[in-house]
């Protein structure tokens, strides 16, 4: 015979300022793909679902087996397609919900469609998955040739962290396995709108300025071999000296 004395319970608590940050980033016209082992409500907590109280449409794909978890993908993708969704002059959004067991089907025989539908959406929320699940997630987005970030707190979310181009861990109480195998660590989530918003912008227009520059130093160099080479007979005597191009080439 078997007594219950007592029993805990562990819940997880948002980070300060979190619904603050996903709402900032979803101004900026950002999609999220919720990946968590709670349940869907999470993505209400934080703001996640839509900036305002109403107007996002909540799509839950359901399914026992390969044959409805397809039928109700495919008829999601026809709708979305043909803009059912979409009111003209609202700003509705389209949020994707899918468990982990329906997810796990849909890896493995809709893996196409299933990314096709979830890149169109506006945020994708899938509970209930297992870590090698959240990594194939975002192995199916990179496929679709998009850049991809992930972010995560706990040891759950090392494969998903490396799997992503940019990966972000966040120390705290759940240890330090994300921000170890992460580019950046934090120790607040709020410190990531400052990453992407202020010096993502100043390493996109750095990055930009350098490569028109290494573009037009190569056409500047390109011209006046051309030109000596007229009068060289295009022997092919090159006009600047090997110290002179590696030293060039450090500028």
């Amino acid at each position: 015979e078997v007594k219950l004395i007592g029993a805990t319970a562990i819940g997880d608590k948002l980070h300060d300022g979190v619904p603050d940050t996903i709402a900032l980033l979803r101004r900026a016209n950002l999609h999220f793909w919720m990946l968590t082992g709670d349940k869907y409500e999470v993505g209400l907590a934080c703001r996640l679902l839509s900036l305002e109280s109403s107007g996002a449409t909540l799509l839950t794909i359901r399914g026992d087996d390969a044959e409805q978890v397809g039928a109700c993908i495919h008829e999601y993708l026809k709708d979305l397609r043909d803009e059912r969704y979409v009111e003209h002059g609202k700003n509705n959004e389209v949020a994707i919900i899918i468990e982990g067991k329906t997810l796990a089907i849909a890896l493995q025989h809709h893996l196409d469609d299933f990314g096709e539908l979830g890149v169109q959406a506006h945020c994708v929320i899938c509970c209930r998955v297992t870590p090698a699940q959240k990594a194939a997630v975002v192995k199916l987005v990179k496929e679709r040739k998009k850049m991809t970030l992930a972010i995560g707190d706990g040891g759950n979310d090392v494969a998903m962290i490396q799997e992503a181009h940019v990966g972000v861990g966040i120390s705290g109480k759940e240890g330090l396995q994300a921000g170890r195998a992460s580019n950046y660590c934090f120790a607040r989530c709020r410190y990531l709108s400052r990453l992407l918003l202020v010096h993502g912008r100043y390493s996109y227009k750095r990055t930009a300025a350098m490569m028109q520059y290494s573009f037009y130093r190569s056409i500047f160099i390109s011209l006046m071999q051309l030109q000596f080479n007229c009068f060289a007979g295009f022997s092919g005597v090159s006009f600047f000296q090997g110290m002179v191009m590696a030293g060039w080439a450090l500028i």
